[in-house]
């Protein structure tokens, strides 16, 4: 075992990175860190040969340092973090196997598809006295930052719902691998849940980072409406209850025209409203503050751009203000704006199962979920071991394979 140059600070001239999975996500994850000084992409695995090729060119790392498999990157290079970009069910894996080497790790959300493997990964991390963090991005988008600040500012009183409603034409991502399995997110042996999962749990950790609060009990409603071919959910509407009072209410959908997205967040004195991401001029668009004297327009506050801003240029800078934050927790030990630790990940993966189970049961469910709760070990799985209606959709349909 190599152990980490980065437990006490970093004292390197450049902070050395290996990618593992160099598909959609990844190359997102490559153009942020080309913006970001001091650190170097300088090693990549994939089990594609298309995709390592087309990391070599974009990263411009020599084939020696390419592999197609993860285990011998990790044994081959010096490196001082790993940079985790795979399917949902290579996450434990992978992660506990850098943690094994000694080094800081960072991965995309979700953290694991169970509890037990989420504490699995939270201790190796502890055990190693390395770092883990999750890809929360969307704390650093400019917009969700800029929202953020207001709610904190106290701007809309006192949080009472916040509403989440977001729609995309399907759960496969044209920017995905083609030679890999660009559908892995409708599989559940390698996503553990479907728009709710991956798209929802987006809202699952913004909505608790706006509230300030914990959540104590979950209703969900899912179902199977028009994407009959996946093995996972393609709509999802949860209802999250604070500690503090306030509601979140989140919608999600795999269907559709096209994409959209909806953000309102109401307080005791007034509400909130994001721009659309598909308006043609989204880059100068404020969001919209409504008060008892009136409406008061927000300019979202970005360090860079503005006016030709996109979304995606916007989602880019969430990627580099958040892996900048994660280089700055290894280099000098400054902890992170935002919530990205491991911790986190695991309280927001604790949400979306107690969802799945709401859903499937007809009940509110409680947190925290008990060890003994199905769900615990075994993620979305564990609804086979869970007493259904033969009227719900998930049984009718078998989503989850819940019959098997």
């Amino acid at each position: 075992m190599r152990t980490s140059s980065m437990h006490n600070g970093y004292s390197g001239d450049s902070i050395r990175g290996g990618i593992v999975g160099f598909g959609g996500i990844a190359r997102t994850h490559a153009a942020a860190y080309q913006q970001i000084p001091g650190v170097s992409i300088v090693a990549v695995a994939d089990p594609t040969p298309v995709q390592l090729s087309l990391a070599g060119k974009e990263l411009e790392i020599g084939d020696s340092h390419l592999y197609p498999d993860y285990r011998k990157m990790l044994d081959g290079e010096k490196l001082d973090f790993l940079d985790v970009c795979v399917p949902h069910n290579y996450h434990r894996e992978i992660v506990i196997a850098g943690t094994a080497h000694g080094l800081n790790v960072i991965c995309e959300k979700p953290l694991a598809m169970s509890l037990v493997h989420a504490d699995e990964m939270v201790e190796a991390a502890r055990a190693a006295g390395v770092h883990l963090a999750t890809c929360h991005n969307w704390c650093y988008h400019p917009v969700f930052a800029t929202v953020k600040g207001l709610v904190d500012e106290g701007r809309i009183g006192p949080l009472l719902l916040l509403q989440f409603e977001a729609f995309q034409t399907s759960g496969i991502w044209r920017g995905a691998a083609k030679d890999y399995l660009p559908e892995w997110r409708t599989m559940l042996n390698r996503s553990g849940g479907g728009a709710l999962m991956d798209t929802g749990f987006h809202f699952c950790y913004l909505s608790t980072w706006f509230a300030g609060s914990r959540v104590t009990a979950v209703n969900g409603v899912l179902d199977r409406l028009l994407q009959a071919d996946y093995d996972v959910e393609d709509y999802s509407k949860s209802m999250l209850r604070y500690q503090n009072g306030c509601i979140s209410d989140i919608c999600v959908g795999w269907f559709g025209e096209k994409n959209s997205l909806r953000v309102v967040l109401r307080g005791e004195q007034g509400s909130l409203s994001i721009p659309s991401p598909s308006s043609p001029s989204y880059g100068v668009d404020p969001i919209l503050v409504e008060g008892e004297h009136g409406t008061e327009s927000v300019p979202i506050l970005r360090e860079e751009g503005g006016k030709d801003a996109t979304w995606q240029h916007d989602f880019l800078l969430s990627y580099k203000y958040l892996l900048a934050d994660f280089l700055s927790l290894l280099r000098d030990g400054v902890p992170p704006r935002n919530p990205i630790a491991a911790g986190n990940g695991r309280m927001a993966l604790e949400v979306v199962l107690a969802s799945y189970e709401s859903a499937a049961t007809g009940r509110e469910t409680v947190l925290p979920l008990s060890k003994d709760d199905p769900l615990y070990p075994r993620g979305v799985e564990g609804l086979r071991d869970v007493e259904l209606s033969r009227k719900s959709p998930i049984y009718q349909k078998n989503i989850f394979a819940v019959r098997s």
